[in-house]
């Protein structure tokens, strides 16, 4: 569906990406993640067709994008910039409609979406709030039935009921075997539903991995209260422990050597505690913090 080889965008002052490489397969929703001023907007920017690398290429379905063939592809895209915008005295019916009208969709497909996300379709864009302008982006990406989705912060702005429904969404175009390609900032989503996770900082790839690896391979966390002093020193003298956190009598401990630890506890036969995994949002302060 989409793949870049070496995509660079050079600002200057060490600005802009360098070097991206990615490539997204059919049925595959894959996550991308960073802070602001990482690169993932100049990079979807890119893909889009808003701005021309300076050296590198963007495939989308087998075909080579280039200024002569961008609005053609773009018609099996579905797209979402962070920030979207439509005439502002229109009202939001009129946007969709037109928008149905020359794309050649009947009006039913976008209505279903608007009832489904709970637009009030009857106000003009600019004086809609930021979640209802989103509202009104992703009925536009998504009522021509696009082959890839390209998403930058999509639930800004979204109630958590909109949000799910959203997400259903997003879980519909891979089942028909669509691909997306999601930037956000809400890491929950992004570990819910994506198959991969892309991570980039100071414009480039830090990090490529299915999510389930990158789930397996982050550190587990041990929270106590009132540890025992002596237990305590047993697990701090074990070599693995990433980081230690003490607040009051509360302890987290986060291991890659959770078998010692359940070995000393359970010799000392403390039983008093919690284990988890870390969340990706965890995962992203370590790397980025």
């Amino acid at each position: 569906m989409l793949k870049t080889e070496n995509l660079t965008k050079n600002f200057g002052n060490n600005k802009g990406v360098f070097d991206i490489c990615i490539e997204i397969q059919p049925g595959e929703i894959v996550g991308f993640i960073g802070p602001n001023g990482a690169g993932k907007s100049t990079t979807i920017n890119m893909i889009t067709g808003l701005l021309f690398p300076n050296q590198g290429t963007v495939e989308l379905f087998g075909k080579k994008m280039d200024k002569n063939n961008i609005q053609s592809l773009k018609e099996k895209m579905g797209i979402l910039y962070s920030q979207p915008y439509f005439e502002p005295n229109l009202k939001t019916v009129t946007i969709l409609e037109r928008q149905a009208s020359l794309q050649k969709i009947k009006d039913e497909k976008w209505s279903v979406l608007a009832n489904l996300l709970d637009l009030d379709n009857t106000r003009n864009f600019g004086k809609l709030s930021l979640g209802n302008k989103k509202k009104v982006g992703i009925i536009s990406a998504l009522m021509n039935t696009p082959d890839l989705v390209i998403l930058d912060e999509p639930t800004s702005g979204l109630d958590p009921l909109i949000q799910k429904k959203f997400l259903d969404l997003l879980l519909a175009v891979k089942k028909r075997g669509g691909s997306v390609f999601l930037s956000s900032h809400v890491l929950t989503e992004v570990e819910a539903i994506c198959d991969r996770i892309i991570m980039i900082k100071n414009g480039k790839i830090i990090k490529q991995a299915k999510t389930s690896e990158l789930i397996q391979s982050m550190p587990k966390i041990f929270k106590f209260t009132n540890l025992p002093a002596p237990v305590l020193n047993q697990i701090q003298a074990l070599k693995g422990n990433l980081k230690e956190v003490i607040y009051e009598n509360e302890i987290k401990i986060y291991t890659n050597q959770t078998e010692s630890i359940l070995e000393i506890l359970y010799k000392n036969k403390v039983s008093n505690f919690f284990l988890e995994r870390s969340s990706l949002e965890e995962m992203f302060l370590e790397n980025y913090g």
